[in-house]
C-alpha cells in the first residue's frame, strides 16, 4: 500500500496535469469517417474544412475544402500549409465545386508532417491575401484514436503510422514541459518516499525486534533467579545415577519444561511478549543450568552446608532458621518426643518438624511420625524437614494427610506464609 504522503503526492500531480491532457481531446478535430483501412480526420473551420486521410501503407493526403469562397480563388492553382519550418503546397482539384485542394505526402514528408502536427500549437494556411492560423491543439489525442481504430483491423502498423505512437508521448512532453518536469519530481519524491519509508519501517520492525527479545528474556531471567533455590533444589532431587553409574536427568528437564509453562510463560504473556518465547526457549534453558550450576557452588561454599553436620546439630540447624523469623522454636529431647523434632510457637500456632539429614530418598516413616507428633502435641501444621528428596509414596501420603514435606532451604518460606 501507497504511504498516504505519496498517493497525495501522485493524485495532486494527476489534479495538476490533467486540464491540459483533456485539452487534447478538444478543439473541434474529430473523425469523420472509417472505411476500408482508411480513417479521415477533420477540422472544422469557419472558412474551410481541413481534412487529413490516413491509409495503411499509403501516404498522407492533406486536403482543404472551401466553404466560403469568392471569385478570386478560380485563379488560385494552390494554397500553402505551413508549420513553423515546413510548407506544404495544397493544389487546386479541377472540376470540383466547392474548390478542393490537396496534397499527397511521400514517407520522409508523412513522418516530418506527423511529428508537426501533433508537436506544435499551431500552423498556418495561407490564402490570397489572407494567412489563417489553424490550431492543433487536440491532433494527439485524435490521432492515437484513429490508429487504435487501425490496430484493431491490422495486428500491427506499417512504416507510415509507427510515428504516431512514437511522438505521441513526445508531444506531450515538448507541449508541457515544465508539467512534465514537476511530474518528474513529483514521482521522484514519491519514490524516494516510498523507498525511504519502507527502509525506515525494517529498520524500526527490526530494532522493535531485538528491543522485544531483549526485554522477555530480561524479565525470564529474572523470573528464574527468583526461583534459583528452588530450581537448585529440584535438580538435586530429581537427577540421580542409575545402576551403571550415569546420570539419569530426564525428570529434571521435564521440571525445566513446566518451570518455564507455569511460571515464566504466564510472566511474558502479561506484558505482550509471549509470542517470542519459541525464539528464546533454548536460551532459557541454557540459563537455567547456568544459575543453577552457580547457585550450587554458592551453596556449597556457605558456611552452614549441612552436609558436615550431625542429626541432633541439623535438627537445631532447623530451629534456628525458624528462629530468624520470629518463631519461638526449641529442639525436643532425644527420646520420648512422640515423633517431634522441632517444637516452634508463633501468634497461637504451633508448628512440629520432623528433621530427616538423609543421603537417599526420605520414606513414608518420617510422614507417619510427624503426623503422629502433631495430634500429640495439638498443633496446626506438620512438616517433614530433610536435606534429601523424597520418596513417591512419601509425597502421596504426605498431601492426603496434609504433612509438608520440605528442603530446609525452604522452611523459612514455609513458615512465612503460616
Amino acid at each position: 500500500m501507497l504511504p498516504k504522503f505519496a498517493f497525495n503526492l501522485l493524485f495532486f500531480s494527476f489534479y495538476l496535469f490533467y486540464p491540459f491532457a483533456s485539452q487534447a481531446a478538444t478543439n473541434n478535430w474529430q473523425i469523420e469517417s472509417v472505411t476500408n483501412n482508411q480513417i479521415i480526420i477533420k477540422k472544422k473551420e469557419k472558412k474551410f474544412n481541413f481534412f487529413i486521410n490516413l491509409k495503411i501503407n499509403q501516404p498522407i493526403l492533406i486536403k482543404l475544402a472551401l466553404i466560403q469562397f469568392d471569385n478570386q480563388f478560380n485563379k488560385q492553382p494552390s494554397i500553402v500549409f505551413k508549420t513553423d519550418h515546413h510548407s506544404y503546397y495544397l493544389k487546386k482539384k479541377q472540376n470540383t465545386h466547392p474548390f478542393i485542394y490537396e496534397t499527397s505526402l511521400n514517407t520522409d514528408q508523412s513522418n516530418i508532417f506527423a511529428k508537426e502536427i501533433i508537436t506544435k500549437k499551431n500552423a498556418y494556411i495561407t490564402f490570397p491575401n489572407q494567412t489563417i492560423e489553424l490550431s492543433l491543439q487536440g491532433t494527439t489525442s485524435i490521432f492515437n484514436t484513429a490508429l487504435k481504430i487501425i490496430s484493431e483491423e491490422k495486428n500491427s502498423y506499417t512504416n507510415n503510422t509507427t510515428f504516431f505512437i512514437l511522438y505521441n508521448f513526445k508531444n506531450l512532453i515538448f507541449t508541457y514541459p515544465y508539467q512534465w518536469i514537476f511530474i518528474f519530481i513529483i514521482v521522484f519524491i514519491t519514490i524516494f518516499t516510498i523507498r525511504k519509508k519502507f527502509t525506515l519501517r525494517n529498520s524500526f520492525l527490526k530494532f522493535t525486534s531485538f528491543y522485544r527479545k531483549k526485554r522477555a528474556m530480561k524479565l525470564a531471567i529474572n523470573e528464574i533467579k527468583r526461583h534459583r533455590k528452588i530450581l537448585t533444589l529440584k535438580r538435586e532431587q530429581l537427577c540421580y545415577k542409575d545402576d551403571y553409574g550415569s546420570i539419569i536427568e530426564d525428570r529434571w528437564f521435564k521440571e525445566i519444561q513446566r518451570f518455564i509453562k507455569t511460571r515464566i510463560r504466564p510472566r511474558l504473556t502479561k506484558k505482550n511478549l509471549v509470542d517470542l518465547l519459541p525464539s528464546i526457549k533454548k536460551q532459557l534453558v541454557k540459563h537455567i543450568h547456568i544459575i543453577v550450576e552457580q547457585t550450587n557452588l554458592e551453596k556449597k561454599q556457605n558456611v552452614n552446608n549441612v552436609n558436615y553436620l550431625k542429626p541432633l546439630e541439623y535438627e537445631a540447624f532447623c530451629a534456628n532458621l525458624l528462629q530468624q523469623i520470629g518463631w519461638d522454636a526449641k529442639v525436643t529431647n532425644a527420646s520420648g518426643d512422640q515423633g517431634a523434632d522441632v517444637i516452634a510457637y508463633k501468634n497461637n500456632k504451633t508448628l512440629i518438624l520432623q528433621c530427616k539429614l538423609y543421603t537417599k530418598p526420605v520414606g513414608n516413616k518420617a510422614v507417619q511420625e510427624v503426623l503422629s507428633a502433631k495430634e500429640f502435641y495439638h498443633a496446626d501444621y506438620a512438616a517433614v524437614v530433610s536435606n534429601a528428596s523424597y520418596t513417591v509414596s512419601a509425597r502421596q501420603l504426605a498431601s492426603s494427610v496434609q504433612v509438608a514435606l520440605l528442603h530446609h532451604e525452604l522452611l523459612q518460606q514455609f513458615a512465612k506464609k503460616l
